[in-house]
């Protein structure tokens, strides 16, 4: 990497991406200037004794893949200017071997953290919740959009802009309505409850979708002028059809 030649670019560093921080993570530190990331794929951070606070002026992060326990919150939670968090299909491993990772990515202990010591990320008001298809064969759906509910309670008075999505229904699990049960019962409560006073806008993806009566319930209490984009519910139909559908591009493209 041009860095390791030249250290002197570290702290000129302002908006870097990587596909994968495995041998990045100890150069971190030297990057006090960075405003944004974006780190894509897989991330695993192997050595747990390289994991320390860095970037204490981040701005905006978009991270996904795998990451060492305790990464994600020094990666996040070291600067208190973060206004714009986008977590898609992101996780921390709880068993990471050397040349390869077991255990299951789950974002739940860092949601949990965040939700448990209040004013970790002052200044949060875009946010992104996402997960991928693949993590519902991993992480279970329940208790994952639990602790987003409680991390959603935390910070929602002060989210400005706020997108969901979750997995929509898997050609091999056609039948599988786990995630939209699972965001009816903790999620769409909340969203009634009144609490988003600033939000300007709001998008549900995937299967994180809304009855016309549970839009309209949300609409009542979200303010005049908020950006309310949702699609309806699925009923067992449409879960078939879109499945089936899916199958029929799966074997066309095979």
């Amino acid at each position: 990497m041009t860095v390791r030649k030249h250290p002197e670019y570290l702290a000129k560093a302002r908006h870097p991406a990587w596909e994968s921080i495995e041998s990045e993570w100890d150069i971190f530190p030297g990057m006090t200037n960075i405003r944004s990331i974006n780190i894509s794929k897989s991330g695993i951070i192997t050595d747990q004794r390289t994991i320390a606070p860095v970037l204490p002026n981040l701005r905006s992060a978009r991270l996904s893949g795998g990451f060492y326990p305790g990464s994600l919150e020094c990666i996040l939670l070291t600067s208190p200017d973060l206004a714009e968090l986008h977590l898609v299909g992101v996780g921390e491993v709880q068993h990471v071997g050397k040349y390869r990772r077991t255990g299951t990515p789950t974002l739940i202990p860092f949601l949990d953290l965040c939700s448990s010591t209040p004013g970790r990320m002052p200044n949060l008001k875009i946010l992104t919740l996402s997960r991928e298809q693949t993590q519902s064969t991993l992480e279970p759906v329940r208790p994952a959009l639990e602790s987003w509910a409680c991390f959603l309670r935390q910070y929602a008075d002060q989210l400005e802009v706020l997108t969901l999505e979750l997995e929509r229904p898997s050609i091999f699990r056609w039948n599988d309505t786990d995630a939209q049960d699972a965001f009816m019962t903790h999620i769409v409560p909340l969203l009634k409850s009144g609490e988003f006073k600033r939000v300007k806008r709001i998008e549900l993806l995937g299967a994180a979708r809304l009855t016309p009566e549970d839009a309209t319930q949300i609409t009542a209490v979200l303010p005049s002028e908020v950006d309310f984009l949702w699609t309806p519910a699925l009923s067992a139909l449409d879960v078939y059809e879109y499945a089936l559908d899916e199958f029929i591009n799966f074997m066309s493209d095979s």
